[in-house]
């Protein structure tokens, strides 16, 4: 209990911290601000050579849905498919993926509903309350996580348990008779499992990724007036930028950063630089699995170190959309 207590203690402190390092720096959106256009962005989307995701021969992690994309081909390496509650309506996607090394993985975000499934050996098929449907094959080599924040990942069998319910394994194949629906992340919800994954400004506000290695999922459905307080000081993390995301600029202090995104909502990192091999990389380029330290993550947006430190002004870099290729 002490030792939990500490951690919000801690949290509530690096919280207050990130506002006073930016609180003096609030612009208004930058008039020669010349990201490609949303109309573009959507005329990507619709592009049918875009219904197609391959995977690298390592660990990649997908956000179904995005640009349209129909079918997910996870190649080499434990994937791991997020279901965020940015999910598109009316989709059917498959997932084909059975080359793990260990296992791959399915994290389904919270606020969203399962309104039925059909489960039995060698496929399965969720459907979402928004039309959406997700076709899985082969789901005996994944396991599933119900919730981003927090929980534990469980084989096939114990997932169908949760989702047909009652006390022993489902006979299958089974179709759920009644809905499904993860339960809303509380605002300012701390987690402190280890291997989390952010859907940021869902519904919470504030983030604090405690042990392991945690990723950060920024998608282009993050508008609005919203800040979202990243704190994570341990393992190494992933900020993840989804196609499509409209960065307005990015302010940058030797060990903390704000993303401003088109809409106004903000996006604020304590301990964004490195730590030795720890601390956070990103991912900018969605065609490329390279993760970029915090130094070349800049470098990316036009400006390198040496960056300051409060109370003297972070260095702007312009922004742009995260684009699709």
């Amino acid at each position: 209990m002490e030792s939990k207590m500490k951690i919000v203690i801690s949290f509530c402190c690096v919280g207050v911290l990130l506002v006073f390092l930016f609180q003096n720096c609030e612009k208004s959106p930058s008039s020669d601000w010349h990201g490609p256009s949303e109309t573009k962005c959507q005329q990507k989307l619709s592009d049918s050579r875009l219904n197609e995701q391959q995977g690298t021969g390592g660990d990649d992690v997908f956000s179904l849905g995005v640009g349209a994309s129909l079918n997910y081909y996870g190649g080499a390496g434990d994937d791991t498919y997020a279901v965020m509650v940015s999910l598109p309506k009316d989709l059917v996607i498959t997932i084909n993926d059975d080359s793990a090394t260990k296992s791959n993985y399915l994290v389904i975000d919270h606020g969203l509903e399962i309104q039925s499934a059909t489960l039995s050996a060698n496929e399965m098929e969720l459907q979402f309350s928004n039309g959406t449907k997700i076709h899985l094959k082969d789901p005996t080599k994944f396991k599933f996580r119900i919730g981003m924040c927090g929980g534990t990942y469980t084989p096939y069998e114990d997932f169908a348990k949760a989702l047909v319910g009652g006390t022993s394994q489902p006979v299958l194949p089974a179709t759920t008779a009644t809905a499904f629906t993860v339960p809303i992340l509380p605002a300012n919800a701390t987690c402190v499992a280890t291997n989390d994954i952010f859907s940021i400004g869902n519904s919470s506000s504030s983030y604090l990724g405690g042990g392991g290695d945690d990723t950060y999922l920024i998608t282009s459905q993050f508008l609005g007036n919203v800040t979202a307080k990243i704190v994570d000081t341990e393992g190494t993390n992933k900020i993840i930028f989804e196609e499509c995301l409209a960065i307005e600029s990015i302010l940058f202090y030797e060990n903390a950063c704000q993303i401003n995104v088109v809409g106004g909502g903000k996006v604020q990192i304590l301990g964004a630089g490195e730590r030795g091999s720890g601390g956070f990389r990103y991912l900018v380029d969605p065609t490329n699995p390279t993760l970029l330290t915090y130094t070349e993550f800049a470098k990316e947006f036009g400006v390198a170190p040496p960056f300051p430190k409060p109370p003297n002004a972070p260095v702007e870099a312009l922004g742009r959309t995260i684009e699709m290729h």
